[in-house]
Formats: C-alpha cells, sequence, structure tokens
C-alpha cells in the first residue's frame, strides 16, 4: 500500500527447514495491494534479499459507509496507515507433539476414530475424538439414552472430494496404550476395546 510501512520484523524458525510469521489485521484492507522482502542474514553477517514481492488482500468489503471517491470505494475502505506490526520478540518455546502423562479420566476419554469411505477401496483413516456429556446442555451425563457422543472434526466424517460421509467408523479409547503396532480393527488390543458408532 502506498505510503505504508513497517521496519523489518524478525521470521520465528518453526521447524529445522521453515521459518513463518503471522500477520494479523489486514481485514480492513480488502482489495489493497501490499508488498514486502525477504531478508536473510548468514553467520558471518552477509545478507541476501529477494525482489519485492507484491499481492492483494483479498475477502470482501461488506457494506460501504462514509462518502464514496471517484472509483466507487468508501473512504473507510483504504485505510492511511499499515496495520500495527506484530512484537518483534516471539516467543521461542519450542512445541512438540506428546501423550498426555497423568492418565486418568482425560485418557480414557480421548482417543482415536478410524474410518473409511465406500470408494471401491479398503484403505482406512485416522483422526482423533473426544467423550462428550450427552445430558443437558452437555454438562450432565444421561444415563437414559443409551448413547455415547464422541466428538471430533467434521472433515473425520466427511470426505468433501467423494461428497460422502465414512461408510464405516470405529472409536479406540485411550488408543495411546494399544498393543498393536497401529490403528486397526482389533478390539483385544486396546484397554477399552472399539466403540462401532452407530449412523
Amino acid at each position: 500500500m502506498n505510503g505504508a510501512s513497517s521496519g523489518w520484523l524478525d521470521v520465528p524458525k518453526v521447524s529445522s527447514t521453515m521459518y513463518e510469521l503471522t500477520v494479523d489485521g489486514f481485514e480492513k484492507y480488502v482489495d489493497t495491494d501490499w508488498s514486502y522482502v525477504m531478508q536473510v542474514e548468514d553467520t558471518n553477517g552477509k545478507k541476501q534479499s529477494t525482489d519485492t514481492i507484491g499481492f492483494t488482500v483479498g475477502g470482501s468489503k461488506g457494506n460501504n459507509e462514509g462518502g464514496n471517491d471517484n472509483n466507487g470505494e468508501s473512504d473507510k475502505d483504504v485505510p492511511s496507515k499499515a496495520p500495527p506490526a506484530p512484537s518483534p520478540r516471539l516467543p521461542k518455546k519450542k512445541v512438540t507433539d506428546s501423550n498426555w502423562t497423568h492418565k486418568g479420566a482425560i485418557q480414557a476419554a480421548t482417543g482415536r476414530i478410524m474410518f473409511e469411505f465406500d470408494d471401491g477401496t479398503d484403505q482406512s483413516f485416522v483422526c482423533s475424538g473426544t467423550v462428550v456429556m450427552d445430558g443437558k446442555r452437555s454438562q450432565s451425563i444421561d444415563t437414559k439414552n443409551g448413547r455415547t457422543i464422541i466428538q471430533t472434526a467434521a472433515h473425520c466424517a466427511y470426505n468433501d472430494v467423494l461428497k460422502k460421509f465414512a461408510s464405516k467408523a470405529v472409536f479406540i479409547p485411550d488408543q495411546v496404550s494399544t498393543k498393536g503396532d497401529k490403528s486397526n480393527f482389533v478390539s483385544s488390543d486396546d484397554p477399552y476395546g472399539i466403540w462401532y458408532l452407530s449412523f
């Protein structure tokens, strides 16, 4: 955007081969053009920069309020300054994938959903799932309805490419404690067995 800029920002390393930086606040700048330059510096202090990389902020402007200029754009849609830059000192704490170490109800209530789609293959997929209370406002257990609810992400049950819901699915509570070497349909491998889902 002409006339708006920020200083250099440190880009944190998120893996052994990748750096990543997120800048928030662009929702106010729909359909405006921006550009950036990446600069790297080696351990000897030698710097090298990319060419200028341009982009346009996508999205929808919504309702226009205020006066319009000659291009039909609201003067409120194109701010005169750049969004605030993120803090240059981002946390450098490394986050790793690990198992719940405290056992108990949380470990027993979480597990893996293994599912298949009726697509002519026997390929299985896995997602995480959690047992949730199914009583009033999900805050109590309803022992009269004879059901257990497993919460998971929508893409675990629906294949957007095939436009189909899973044709077979099981929930494996505390699957991390399995005796098997991977997720499978063998109930005796898992401490709480396999729960077959009803559709």
